[in-house]
């Protein structure tokens, strides 16, 4: 890799006492705009250009939804349900060696219904064992920068990342997480870096005793929160009347949103080794069957004009197309749901597969059963 980042200190120091006769720098104002639009990698929990921090207590799941977060920034897939943009991700994982990642993998390219990381699109970086910390300071508490954080500078612009994720805050923070001062310093060249790629950096972090008592996820001193742009908090949920929670269940809250609405929730539920949105329920209404939706999202798509197969190996394989849906529309069923509903749909002769194109070609859509052959 080329070295493009040659500058260790990045903090300024005390302003020296100036001649007023020197000539200075000017400052320029910025120059006014209108009709620009606040630009995201998720809508409303992770802005581009920025920090993003999401906290939690350890054993929750922050890895996992990095990972998963990689995973959707490739292939253009929900991540918990929310839509994000598809790019390159670059990720570093201070915590896991190279099989732990493998591992998690696996489930996640299992539920997304594809191999995320088979197109080269979410390099990921297992650090467990290694020094990792970005930023440094003297005994006078001034910062530099590591080579470590040069090395994942390089890393994220040599592989185009527009995303570059980091897991987790502890290893790589070389200062003390009470004092402010050090704290902000940390945070500034993470911010660089998300300009330096025009897109987000995501950290995790740990939270303090007092932050899960409170609900407020915070950790070491408010700087954690205020030095950043969106924070997000996952959490168990509490015992209610002495029933104890779900263990499976999770809450990842919007702590912080300088750009969007503060208390937003997501409720996640652990199935299958990855993080799946909670199907959206009320005391009205019945959550419908897997078959239904499938038949709902079917129709959906053959007015889009989508076609969507029944083979697994071909490229509209009807089951991952569907994960690409909104949550909503999915009512929180994943790929395994699908793929059973349509063995169903199609035992029960509810839905069929015609062929359509050329006779030579041997392209093959599924449709509903009444719908004759399917022309739209």
């Amino acid at each position: 890799m080329t070295e493009r980042f040659t500058s260790e200190r990045f903090a300024p120091a005390p302003p020296p006492i100036v001649d007023v006769d020197e000539a200075l720098p000017k400052l320029v104002p910025i120059k006014r705009a209108t009709g620009k639009v606040r630009q995201w990698l998720v809508p409303g929990w992770i802005p581009k250009r920025t920090v993003t921090l999401i906290q939690g207590d350890g054993g929750l799941g922050k890895t996992s939804l990095q990972q998963q977060l990689q995973s959707s920034c490739a292939t253009g897939l929900p991540w918990i349900g929310l839509p994000v943009e598809e790019c390159v991700s670059f990720g570093v994982y201070t915590e896991d060696e190279d099989i732990d990642l493998n591992i998690r993998q696996d489930a996640i390219d299992d539920v997304y219904g594809c191999a995320c990381a088979a197109n080269g699109k979410m390099p990921m970086y297992a650090a467990a064992g290694e020094d990792c910390e970005l930023v440094v300071f003297d005994k006078a508490g001034n910062p530099s920068l590591t080579k470590f954080y040069r090395q994942v500078c390089e890393a994220a612009l040599d592989y185009k990342a527009k995303v570059v994720t980091l897991d987790v805050a502890v290893d790589l923070y070389g200062g003390n997480e009470i004092m402010r001062r050090q704290v902000r310093a940390f945070m500034r060249p993470l911010t660089a870096l998300a300009r330096k790629i025009d897109r987000s950096v995501v950290s995790t972090s740990h939270v303090s005793q007092t932050g899960i008592q409170t609900g407020g996820g915070h950790s070491g001193n408010t700087d954690w929160s205020n030095a950043v742009r969106s924070r997000a908090y996952l959490a168990a949920p509490k015992d209610e009347c002495d029933v104890p929670p779900d263990p499976d269940a999770r809450i990842f809250t919007r702590k912080k949103a300088n750009f969007a609405r503060m208390g937003e929730t997501v409720k996640l539920r652990w199935k299958n080794g990855v993080f799946v949105p909670e199907a959206p329920s009320t005391s009205n209404s019945f959550r419908p069957t897997a078959e239904d939706v499938f038949l709902v999202l079917l129709d959906a798509m053959t007015r889009e004009g989508q076609r969507v197969s029944a083979k697994p190996r071909a490229g509209n394989f009807a089951p991952p197309f569907f994960m690409k849906r909104p949550a909503s529309e999915r009512e929180g069923y994943l790929r395994p749901d699908f793929e059973r509903a349509m063995q169903v749909l199609l035992q029960r002769q509810m839905i069929k597969i015609v062929p359509y194109g050329p006779p030579s070609s041997g392209y093959e859509k599924l449709v509903r059963a009444e719908n004759g052959d399917g022309q739209l």
